[in-house]
């Protein structure tokens, strides 16, 4: 017998196979179906009799028993190795409880009377009634409703007036969520724990702002962008020369040497503890996700022991993402800088000089580069984004946790894509609008208030990251898998039905 331990209950099918349910799952002739994959487990057709199951990674598989009422003792069988997959209502029978029903009246006795001839015998129907009509008189069943695609999470039924079981809380249940659930449950999530992400948030994301924001502003006066805060720029339309101002002044010699190591400094410090900040958050939506206590000290701890591959799988998707921009961005900042001195009211009457040829070919140029470079690193950010959270939440390294979110997105494309720009272009405005402080001063709006709105920017897009995460992992590996919550094979032998004769 393959398998190599005796199965709980064996049944043959009608196409001469045998359905076997062990310990470690359902072995379908020499396909085994793990225990923890199984999704539902149902009676999908009367006659003839046609039970399902639907397994994560494997789709829907049916069986025929050969002999009616096998499957009902299969599925009982699972059903106690996988009391989660019950349906609502589908208990297991029961005997009557004494005194339920009344007792069966003494049997009917036909004696004689006079020289009557005796009565025949009441119907077996007994009590009067009349016997049932055939099979044949009454109508077919009804359709049963078709099972969703392959892949797709097992259906739960909710009856009218009812919320669903993902309504109004950000904890993972069998089901996996909707689009407009998942975003529910970040925006649940963040309210309702907003005191451990504030904590979390002040002790890893608020320094990485405050370096990002240093950063920023030793660029600014580097390359003396800063007379753009200050309106030092002016153009006059009424005058007779209108050259093209000098947008970009880069430092030269030692102070751009210098600038740059300091602005490399910063970055660095920033990325490593913005990686921590990823790390100890996602495990404190993780915690959150699953019913437990969100320990700040425990999540800050993991996320410190989880630092090095979380950075290094944020590093790849960062450098794919925003390299893919930055040909464009550098095309188009050069064609800028090539317009400086040129007299932009000469060249309205006169031919065009070659630098403004130049930089006009530059920047079409990068231009037309941005569009696929945009479509490339949206992509790559949807399919490798969640490697970071992957690498902080299990205990996997870098490579692994590409690997994993690039599987977990096959076929979710658009939903994780959608979830993901949706937080981005909120967070996006709330940075704008603490970015307006840069007009006034440039250093209260990088060192004081995106910083503290990073607080709570970081949080919630952590969160959308970890519940899509394992909306997907749901979806993949069975609910059974993701939280952990299946019996070894010892505990569920003792718990099974014990067949009287296996077959096979």
């Amino acid at each position: 017998m393959s398998g190599g331990a005796a199965p709980l209950i064996a049944i043959a099918l009608r196409d001469g196979t045998v359905l076997r349910v062990e310990a470690v799952g359902v072995r379908l002739g020499d396909r085994l179906y793990e225990l923890a994959r199984i999704q539902d487990a149902r009676q999908v057709a009367p006659d003839p009799e046609t039970f399902a199951l639907r397994v994560a990674g494997s789709g829907l598989v049916e069986f025929q028993p050969a002999h009616v009422g096998d499957g009902a003792v299969a599925l009982e069988a699972l059903f106690r190795l996988r009391p989660d997959l019950r349906p609502a209502g589908f208990e297991p029978p029961r005997p009557p409880a004494p005194g339920m029903y009344p007792p069966a009246p003494p049997p009917y006795d036909p004696a004689p009377m006079g020289n009557y001839p005796p009565y025949p015998p009441p119907p077996p129907a007994g009590y009067g009634m009349p016997p049932a009509p055939s099979a044949q008189g009454y109508p077919p069943y009804p359709p049963y409703p078709p099972y969703p695609p392959a892949g797709s999470p097992a259906p739960v039924f909710v009856p009218v007036g009812m919320r669903g079981p993902n309504t109004g809380h950000g904890g993972l249940t069998q089901m996996p969520r909707t689009f407009g659930e998942l975003l529910g449950a970040t925006f649940t999530l963040f309210g309702r724990h907003l005191g451990s992400w504030l904590t979390l948030a002040i002790v890893t994301a608020l320094v990485p702002a405050i370096l990002a924001g240093m950063a920023r502003i030793t660029a600014t006066r580097l390359l003396g962008l800063d007379r753009l805060v200050g309106g030092q720029i002016t153009f006059d339309p009424s005058a007779q020369s209108c050259p093209f101002p000098a947008i970009i002044q880069p430092a030269r010699g030692d102070a751009l040497i210098q600038g740059a190591a300091v602005i490399a400094g910063f970055v660095a410090l920033a990325v490593m503890l913005d990686a921590w900040a990823k790390a100890s958050l996602a495990l404190g939506v993780r915690d959150a996700i699953l019913g437990r206590r969100v320990a700040v000290g425990g999540s800050l701890a993991g996320g410190l022991r989880r630092l090095p591959r979380t950075l290094g799988a944020s590093i790849i998707v960062w450098a794919l993402t925003y390299g893919l921009l930055a040909p464009s961005f550098v095309l188009i900042a050069v064609s800028f800088a090539n317009l400086k001195g040129v007299d932009l009211c000469a060249a309205t009457t006169a031919p065009l000089p070659d630098a403004v040829a130049g930089a006009a070919a530059l920047e079409v140029l990068g231009a037309f580069l941005l569009l696929p470079a945009t479509v490339l690193a949206l992509f790559f950010a949807a399919r490798l984004g969640l490697a970071p959270y992957v690498a902080a939440t299990e205990r996997i390294g870098m490579w692994a946790a590409l690997g994993k979110s690039w599987r977990l997105t096959r076929g979710s494309f658009w939903r994780t894509l959608g979830v993901m720009l949706l937080i981005f272009l909120l967070v996006a405005v709330v940075q704008s609008v603490g970015g307006q402080s840069a007009l006034a001063s440039v250093e209260i709006a990088y060192l004081a208030v995106v910083p503290i709105l990073a607080l709570f920017t970081v949080p919630l897009t952590v969160i959308s990251r970890v519940v899509l995460l394992y909306d997907l992992r749901l979806r993949r590996e069975g609910y059974a898998n993701v939280t952990g919550a299946i019996q070894t094979p010892r505990e569920a032998r003792e718990e099974a039905p014990r067949p009287a004769q296996p077959l096979g």
